[in-house]
């Protein structure tokens, strides 16, 4: 099957507002960021955070809406593209868009998350017992068995790689990334920013693993300026982790207060890692904080319990503010060294002894987690520096 293609040509500043005179006009919400997508060199930066985001919440839509939706954050006659493969007997339902500036020198890859609505997405995120998949990572192809990735996750990423990186190829030529029959763009690509919330991130740090890993990408990577993913769940293994780490891929995560995807797949589905800076939203300082250890996988039966507890939770101010203390102090507790090597001691004996397989799952305080916080929206507003207007241009 191939994949489907769409695409529109974002919006003019007077076709925004048509009705409006000039001195009331709310767009662009950031005027310079055309300009900062394109020469900034420190990340993560706060505007830029904040538009992939958005672009990350109304990848969810379709190209014209979210083309208009780039517009009104600054990305003026954008050229946006669509990439779409489906099969659900393969568990793969990908979704890549490029969002192009108009003068051809930024383009965003955003890649669609988990629809609410689609059951084949929440099969693939919940897989217990992934299939993992061994990426090539040394220099002579030989096959690392402890570099390994979730192969739902990566077999989403790959049913639309070969046109995304066929569209890239077009920007850094300075053409469309919508198709050759355009006039070139006034400049090639300079700056690569890779997106996505919930399963569109865990593409987003795939794809981006795959630019570090491939000699044949080289040119790509070296456009590639940051990933900001938002609501990622896992994608490998700790070695995976460690290399990337080690490499100095530019991926910053950002995790929603007690958002339970980024701690996806449970810790049934074997030992998953986070790589890349985190970013996590602390309710009582109404802020992002950097964490310094990198969130740890839910348990099963934690899991399970999760829906019916957190619609009362939710709806109750004095729970969630109880269940936000609760994740204070237990984390605080699972981080402390001797658990933490209690942990690893009996994950290392479980593999020798099933029976033992839950026996690291006692010594940990159980945390309180949320579907709601894995809401894009969440991620949109709470990223949205202050002062700055909503993407509708509303003072929030």
């Amino acid at each position: 099957m191939s994949p489907e293609l769409s695409f529109a040509i974002g919006p003019s500043s007077d076709e925004l507002s048509p009705l409006k005179q000039k001195p009331r006009l709310r767009f662009p919400v950031l005027p310079s960021l055309s300009d900062n997508l394109a020469t900034a060199t420190n990340h993560p930066m706060g505007d830029i955070a904040y538009t992939l985001a958005t672009c990350s919440g109304y990848a969810y839509s379709d190209a014209d809406t979210l083309a208009m939706m780039m517009a009104r954050m600054g990305l003026f006659n954008s050229h946006c593209r669509k990439i779409v493969l489906a099969n659900d007997a393969m568990f793969i339902n990908s979704t890549a868009y490029l969002v192009q500036s108009e003068d051809g020198r930024s383009v965003i890859l955003c890649y669609r998350g988990t629809s609410p609505m689609n059951f084949v997405d929440w099969l693939l995120d919940a897989d217990v017992e992934p299939e993992k998949i061994s990426l090539l990572l040394s220099p002579n192809g030989t096959p690392n068995p402890d570099h390994w990735v979730h192969s739902g996750m990566y077999r989403n990423m790959r049913a639309t790689r070969y046109k995304v990186v066929e569209a890239l190829q077009r920007a850094m030529d300075g053409r469309s990334v919508i198709d050759d029959d355009r006039d070139p763009m006034a400049h090639p690509m300079e700056a690569l920013y890779i997106t996505g919330h919930s399963l569109g991130g865990a593409m987003a740090a795939l794809m981006a693993l795959i630019l570090l890993v491939e000699p044949a990408y080289d040119d790509i990577r070296d456009r590639l300026r940051a990933v900001y993913t938002f609501g990622q769940p896992m994608v490998g293994s700790p070695a995976i982790a460690e290399y990337c780490e080690q490499a100095g891929l530019p991926l910053f995560r950002y995790v929603h207060s007690r958002d339970v995807v980024p701690h996806v797949p449970p810790r049934e589905s074997g030992p998953f890692a986070h790589f890349g800076a985190e970013y996590q939203y602390q309710d009582g300082d109404r802020k992002w904080m950097p964490r310094t250890t990198p969130i740890q996988q839910v348990n099963l039966t934690e899991f399970a319990t999760l829906a019916p507890s957190d619609f009362v939770i939710d709806k109750v101010a004095t729970l969630r503010d109880s269940s936000t203390r609760w994740n204070e102090v237990a984390g605080r507790v699972n981080n402390l060294l001797p658990i933490r090597l209690a942990n690893g001691i009996t994950n290392y004996v479980a593999q020798a002894i099933p029976m033992l397989e839950k026996t690291a799952d006692i010594l940990r305080l159980p945390l309180v987690y949320s579907f709601v916080d894995h809401s894009p929206n969440h991620y949109i507003s709470k990223l949205a520096p202050e002062g700055v207007l909503s993407e509708f241009g509303d003072v929030r």
